[in-house]
C-alpha cells in the first residue's frame, strides 16, 4: 500500500502537467479557430488563457496577431517585443522585432507639461 501511495504522489505532477498542456493546446486551437472566424474577442481570450497555462512562443505570436487585429496596439507591441527576445530561432526573433517596429508609430504617447 505504501508503494502505491508513493507512486501516485510521484506521478501527480506529471499527470497535472499533461492535463495543463492538453488544456493549453485545446484553448490554443479554439482561439486560432475563433480568430480565423473573425471572433477576435473570444479568440484573443482563449489564446491568453492558453498562454497563461503554458507559455509558448507560438501561442504568444498568435496572441500578438490577434491583439493587433483587435487594434490593441500596446498589448500587441509588448507581445512582439517579448518574442523578439524569447523566440527559439533567430528568424522568429527577427520577424517579431520587425512586427514590433511596425507597430511602434501607432503606440499611444502621452506628453506631460508643467503648468505655467
Amino acid at each position: 500500500m505504501k508503494t502505491w501511495l508513493v507512486v501516485a504522489l510521484a506521478c501527480a505532477p506529471v499527470i497535472s502537467h499533461a492535463d495543463e498542456k492538453s488544456d493549453a493546446q485545446a484553448l490554443f486551437d479554439l482561439g486560432v479557430r475563433e480568430m480565423k472566424d473573425g471572433k477576435l474577442d473570444e479568440g484573443c481570450k482563449h489564446l491568453a488563457l492558453s498562454l497563461a497555462k503554458l507559455p509558448d512562443s507560438g501561442t504568444r505570436g498568435a496572441l500578438a496577431v490577434c491583439t493587433t487585429k483587435q487594434g490593441r496596439v500596446a498589448t500587441a507591441w509588448t507581445l512582439w517585443k517579448e518574442l523578439a527576445v524569447t523566440a527559439p530561432t533567430e528568424a522568429m526573433r527577427s520577424s517579431a522585432a520587425q512586427a514590433a517596429s511596425e507597430l511602434e508609430p501607432r503606440l499611444p504617447r502621452y506628453q506631460l507639461k508643467d503648468k505655467p
